[in-house]
């Protein structure tokens, strides 16, 4: 388990101020909030952080390479997010392999004691800006690309290349298949197919955020040019809901969650404005509790029924589960739960909450009318 405190980065002031200001990253982690209120800048931190770890594990870099304070910056520019970096910076991470900080400008970098229990990730930051790659023929061709973007394309260009002869989409009985002759992406159901340049927003941010996360889930455990194994991999995903409609946001949450459970050390980093991933996440976890007590009573009824609402392999463990929310005024708080599940007292439902009484005001200025 790693843990990551930030303090004073961009729109991050306070961060959080529980369990010594440490965010857990156990299984499934998930940051809300408003616009511009540290979501992608905590999740991309992260990802950097567990990069330089993993670099370093490997020996791409001797320890001493990221004491200088531009060589650590410069990992963060990739990311964009450099330019939050101020004399007051706090950033500090505790890994299974490294330790590494940036206190105020002074960098320190130390190999742990639990080295032994690193698991190798496969990392891969799925951006916001996926659909970008997604309205345009060769995006491949596209120079000076946002290096997120770039790493992104790498990868959805070798997903397409793997399902090259077909896919079912979690979106209707549409399939996904490849020309690779004509580099072309194409969408097919039974009455059409089209290019998925042409297709709807929400096809074109499904499409490479699915076929990404499907092709590493499973080539996870392959080796990289370094001849090192993939034990895990840390799938970290900006806005799944980006563009879908609910149900198509319960379906791509459901296949993460499957891409997590397919190995423990597995992780997910989630960013999002949608009250219905919480929800959606919440059902996951009720569904885990039911599955057990059904298991321990053999009611395979039960079982059937549960898979129709939650598929089995969907569900996960509240251990394993933590949303945290980001505060306008620089604060991260986690979101607690009772009897184990994710509060409703989230910012998003209570602007659902705020909506239904604006509602109330306006029916009472109605009676008010005569």
């Amino acid at each position: 388990m790693a843990g990551l405190r930030v303090k004073n980065i961009g729109p991050i002031k306070k961060g959080y101020e529980s369990d010594g200001g440490f965010i857990d990253f156990t299984g499934i982690t998930v940051f809300t909030g408003s616009q511009g209120s540290g979501k992608s800048t905590a999740a991309k931190i992260y990802s950097t952080l567990v990069w330089i770890e993993k670099a370093l594990y490997r020996e791409d870099f001797p320890i001493g390479y990221f004491n200088k304070y531009n060589n650590f910056v410069k990992q963060l520019d990739n990311q964009n997010i450099a330019g939050y970096l101020s004399e007051d910076s706090e950033i500090e991470y505790h890994g299974d392999a490294y330790n590494l900080s940036c206190i105020r400008g002074n960098i320190k970098v130390e190999k742990n004691n639990k080295s032994k229990n690193y698991q190798f990730p496969k990392i891969m930051y799925v951006p916001a800006e996926r659909n970008l790659i997604s309205v345009m023929d060769r995006p491949e061709l596209i120079k000076r690309l946002p290096p997120l973007v770039d790493t992104f394309l790498e990868e959805y260009d070798a997903a397409r290349r793997d399902f090259k002869k077909g896919i079912k989409l979690p979106m209707g009985e549409t399939r996904f298949e490849y020309d690779e002759k004509n580099k072309k992406s194409l969408l097919l159901e039974e009455e059409f197919e089209i290019d998925l340049s042409e297709a709807s927003s929400g096809f074109q941010s499904l499409v490479p955020l699915y076929l990404v996360t499907r092709h590493l889930s499973r080539s996870a455990s392959a080796s990289d040019n370094y001849n090192y194994n993939y034990n895990c991999f840390l799938n970290i995903v900006e806005e799944p809901e980006q563009n879908l409609y609910p149900d198509s946001q319960k379906n791509i949450l459901f296949e993460l969650i499957r891409t997590k459970n397919e190995a423990e050390e597995n992780q997910i980093v989630i960013t999002t404005h949608s009250p219905y991933i919480i929800s959606y996440l919440t059902l996951a976890v009720k569904a885990e509790r039911v599955r057990i007590k059904a298991q321990i009573n053999n009611q395979t009824d039960i079982l059937e029924k549960l898979d129709r609402i939650v598929p089995g392999e969907a569900s996960v463990d509240s251990e394993h589960t933590a949303i945290y929310q980001m505060i306008e005024d620089g604060a991260i708080h986690k979101l607690p739960d009772y009897d184990g599940l994710p509060s409703d007292e989230n910012c998003l439902n209570e602007h659902l909450t705020d909506s239904n009484n604006l509602f109330i005001d306006l029916l009472e200025l109605e009676e008010q009318c005569g």
